[in-house]
């Protein structure tokens, strides 16, 4: 996760650049870093879920708890 947000971070300093060649590599670590970001993201979430219905609850949103206790 941290490498995600690392590599978001450099592609700032990517940006201040000048040329396009700055821009592109930007653009491009800013795609890398959300990559890493939302698999990792998604991979945690996976294994809140698999614990435990305990700990699943405060992953989900009021509407969605509230459609499960009226089924």
């Amino acid at each position: 996760m941290a490498a995600g947000l690392l590599t978001s971070a450099v592609c700032q300093g990517c940006a201040m650049l000048p040329g396009r060649l700055g821009i592109l590599t930007a653009a491009a670590l800013i795609g890398e870093g959300a990559g890493m970001i939302t698999s990792l993201g998604f991979a945690a979430r996976a294994l809140i879920f698999a614990i435990g219905p305990v700990f699943a609850g405060r992953c989900r949103t009021a509407p969605a708890q509230a459609r499960d206790l009226q089924a």
